[in-house]
């Protein structure tokens, strides 16, 4: 990482964009919010500007441990097929106590590299993401709030990805279209010694713009919508921090119609109980 007076230029890998390290979810567990809140680290380079308390980022990313779906499962060959890298685009203002930012998110796959008659295809699957995030802190707590609208975030461990529409009968060539999703969360939290905190989440599988006739790459297609309710309180002793977690999900699984919407889901719940001790050093 590079730093002058108001730039700086990072190479390597390091959070995805999509992730805002200034404004995620404060839970205990290490999942941090994940599938409401995008996740993945990204071979990339970044380029942020500063004015004052604004700054703007441009990042060009590639794939390696969080990759995209695709006819070979997951796999970061998709991307590197389509020759263009992830870009994104962030603009954020940061003070002590405040965070707004935003950004939008493009990226484009080619699946195969031969149609299904065996010729070479260029055939792809381009899809943009939207985030937006906020913080504030004050004397007793803070206050976060995230959210996504998002197409094709399999790379951010999320649900979605895309799926098939056609398959051209004369030349073999495939066409895709992407899967879309909603989510938002909020996290609260107050107190310094013995702190109380509250993470709600919430996700909506929006489908898509055209009829699905093929397979799907997608991670959970078959869920509708997904929300959690999870309260945490932490005990803070110098260096030590000892918490207790209640995390409460609850996803509605059914049968993606010819859109990608997922019709007659019934509700699955899951609870889990976390106690996590930290040393800081």
């Amino acid at each position: 990482k590079l730093n002058w007076t108001k730039s700086e230029l990072l190479i390597g890998q390091y959070w995805n964009p999509m992730f805002a390290t200034e404004a995620f979810p404060g839970v205990l567990s290490f999942n941090t919010g994940i599938p409401f809140q995008p996740f993945a680290r990204n071979p990339q380079i970044r380029f942020t500007q500063s004015f004052d308390d604004v700054y703007l980022s441009i990042v060009a990313a590639s794939q390696r441990d969080f990759s995209s779906s695709g006819p070979n499962g997951g796999s970061s060959e998709y991307l590197r097929n389509a020759v263009l890298p992830i870009l994104d685009f962030q603009l954020k203002y940061v003070t002590k106590e405040f965070v707004l930012g935003g950004g939008v998110d493009f990226k484009t796959l080619k699946p195969a590299l031969a149609n299904t008659k065996g010729n070479e295809t260029d055939s792809k699957i381009s899809s943009t993401s939207f985030v937006l995030y906020s913080k504030y802190v004050s004397s007793i707590g803070s206050i976060k709030l995230g959210s996504v609208y998002g197409e094709n975030l399999t790379d951010l461990l999320m649900p979605g990805g895309y799926a098939v529409t056609s398959v051209d009968q004369n030349n073999g060539d495939v066409t895709y279209t992407a899967l879309r999703l909603f989510s938002v969360w909020t996290d609260l939290s107050c107190g310094k010694d013995v702190a109380f905190g509250l993470f709600l989440g919430y996700l909506k599988n929006l489908g898509t713009d055209d009829v699905i006739t093929g397979s799907y790459f997608a991670r959970n297609p078959n869920i509708d919508k997904l929300y959690r309710i999870s309260p945490r309180i932490e005990y803070n002793i110098d260096r030590l921090k000892f918490g207790v977690e209640i995390e409460h999900t609850v996803a509605a699984y059914g049968t993606p119609d010819k859109n990608g919407k997922v019709t007659s889901a019934d509700n699955v719940s899951n609870t889990r109980i976390l106690f996590a001790a930290f040393l800081f050093f």
